[in-house]
């Protein structure tokens, strides 16, 4: 009787162990196909069709304006104005395997805050525009009009806090919502935010 009873207990212990190994190896598995789908998700986002997909090109002229007031020298009054274009959106490349969430049936993809990814000018409609007064006229001349050579230094800077200030640049959700829309038609079920 003692012979028999350890016998059926073997027998669950390896019943047990195969279970076991069974649940194991079906939670590797479904492991491994959540670390390939991420990874598939991250490479089809960070593809060249997508990366167009999240840009929007906005061209604008940029007007900056500097204005200095001194006493001894005189004032000196900047106007420069150029055509502008800025490459706006989501810089994918940023893209991790943490950026992507799997929660049952759907993929979620946190894309980060839009930036303004390029930035150009069109130095050939570069117009510079100057007014001065007193000493400050013959001060620029001499030291060869630096008010044009600072302003074009600051220039870049500028031309970003123009495009943010005004609301050229298109909002977040707009921007997502076209993208989930472009997915959608590829046949790709990923939800951004």
């Amino acid at each position: 009787m003692l012979k028999r009873s350890s016998k059926i207990w073997h027998h669950i212990a390896i019943s047990l162990l195969i279970t076991m190994l069974i649940l194991f190896c079906i939670m590797l598995a479904t492991s491994g196909k959540r670390e390939s789908k991420v990874k598939s998700v991250v490479n089809i986002l960070k593809s060249e069709p997508i990366q167009f997909l999240v840009c929007r090109k906005v061209t604008s002229t940029v007007a900056m304006e500097k204005e200095e007031q001194s006493t001894v020298w005189g004032n000196r009054n900047g106007l420069l104005l150029a055509e502008v274009t800025v490459f706006y959106g989501f810089d994918l490349s940023k893209l991790t395997e943490k950026s992507v969430k799997i929660k049952e049936d759907k993929t979620i993809v946190y894309l980060g805050e839009p930036s303004i990814l390029t930035l150009s000018v069109d130095t050939g409609s570069m117009r510079f525009f100057t007014k001065m007064s007193g000493l400050q006229y013959f001060k620029d001349r001499v030291e060869g009009n630096s008010l044009e050579k600072e302003m074009l230094k600051e220039f870049s800077m500028a031309a970003k806090r123009y495009f943010v200030d005004r609301n050229l640049l298109p909002e977040r959700e707009e921007m997502i919502r076209d993208l989930q829309r472009q997915l959608r038609l590829m046949s790709l079920n990923i939800e951004l935010r």
